[in-house]
């Protein structure tokens, strides 16, 4: 039988709130060391984590408030993300039990995170357990994008706009709005990247921005004809896979990368072989907020652009769901704003592994950044 290292059960949580409610992060374990976390002992069996249930991980805090907490399904992606009949098992015993959870901990706002989106029709799969409101986090994850690169602007004098950007998984929810936001603030030089059987997405794509954005150029291209495609320079990966899927050839192409993949785009191995700068996509919370769970991030501050979302939709107490579905430009343009002003800051500091990335190597990328231009 399965132990928990720790246990937080619905009423911990309830009574512990402000009379408002709380904020819930929804997520699932990303691969297996994951599920260590939470479990006592080494050896876990697949049927035991199916039949576990989801659980309450831990409280999240403004200052000493308990103002939610993280719920928790124990499955790797790998054991359900892959097929239909996977996602169908996930939905009926991780997302419906997961919204059951909330609901009896007194939360008002959920966030998806992980591929629970995905699980889910991008949050469009609702839910007769939970009565309050959802998001996917999409549209704080695309806004943080372009936050991270116009901090390399401001902090590193990096001529954003002169630069080219290949984003991995062009065709996608987050992917293809990354790219629409990018050109709306003047980043115009993209790849679009993405499977052979999207590729005709990606071109449509294209042909969209470049009909919007004259002085743009906007190319498409699947992984496979990008090794003897056009050079880039920056690395945005938006992809979702059951196993990592970024070679090393690849990946030298370009010195620097931003990654919001699930679980995770690029292999351990490959991550520590290769000398280019590889990012976590993710934010400083405000100070005080802390999320008390050992996700891959330097600091209990940094969190992901996903958790910044449902936190801010807490904050401003919104009535109704935010991002259900593709994210709209205009909803991307105010979690913008809202981060900005709610006091979300962009990090550079945050390496995949969890790891701090020193600065001396972000100084490097950046200057073999401006000779490329």
């Amino acid at each position: 039988m399965l132990k928990l290292k720790s246990i937080w059960t619905p009423h911990d949580i309830r009574t512990r709130l402000p009379k408002t409610g709380g904020l819930g992060f929804v997520f699932h374990a990303t691969d297996w060391e994951t599920v260590s976390f939470a479990f006592r002992g080494n050896s876990v069996q697949p049927e035991q984590l199916w039949n576990h249930g989801p659980f309450i991980g831990s409280p999240i805090f403004d200052q000493n408030q308990v103002i939610g907490c993280h719920i928790i399904s124990p499955l790797p992606a790998d054991l359900w993300a892959t097929s239909a009949s996977g996602i169908r098992r996930f939905r009926k015993v991780g997302y419906h039990p997961s919204m059951k959870l909330a609901q009896e901990a007194g939360l008002t706002h959920i966030g998806l995170a992980a591929l629970v989106p995905y699980a889910t029709r991008f949050g469009q799969l609702s839910s007769a357990h939970f009565n309050g409101h959802r998001t996917t986090g999409h549209a704080a994850t695309v806004a943080a994008i372009y936050l991270m690169l116009k901090k390399l602007e401001n902090d590193f004098s990096v001529p954003i706009p002169r630069l080219t950007y290949a984003i991995f998984g062009g065709a996608g929810s987050i992917g293809s709005n990354v790219a629409r936001w990018l050109a709306h603030n003047g980043l115009r030089r993209q790849v679009l990247v993405d499977l052979p059987n999207r590729l005709t997405q990606v071109q449509t794509l294209c042909e969209k921005l470049t009909m919007e954005y004259s002085d743009g150029h906007f190319v498409a291209h699947t992984a496979e004809t990008l090794e003897s495609g056009p050079a880039f320079d920056v690395g945005i990966v938006a992809t979702n896979a059951g196993k990592p899927w970024l070679m090393e050839r690849v990946l030298h192409q370009a010195p620097l990368w931003i990654d919001d993949s699930h679980p995770q785009a690029a292999s351990q191995s490959v991550l520590t072989t290769t000398d280019v700068v590889y990012l976590e996509c993710c934010l400083l919370a405000p100070h005080g907020i802390s999320q008390t769970f050992p996700f891959r991030l330097p600091t209990p501050r940094h969190c992901y652009a996903c958790f910044a979302e449902v936190y801010l939709c807490w904050k401003m107490q919104l009535k109704n769901d935010f991002v259900t579905g593709r994210a709209s430009i205009n909803q991307i343009a105010m979690m913008d704003e809202l981060l900005r002003k709610g006091g979300f800051s962009p990090s550079l500091t945050a390496s995949k592994q969890g790891t701090y990335i020193p600065i001396s190597r972000l100084e490097r990328a950046c200057q073999l950044l401006k000779t490329r231009i």
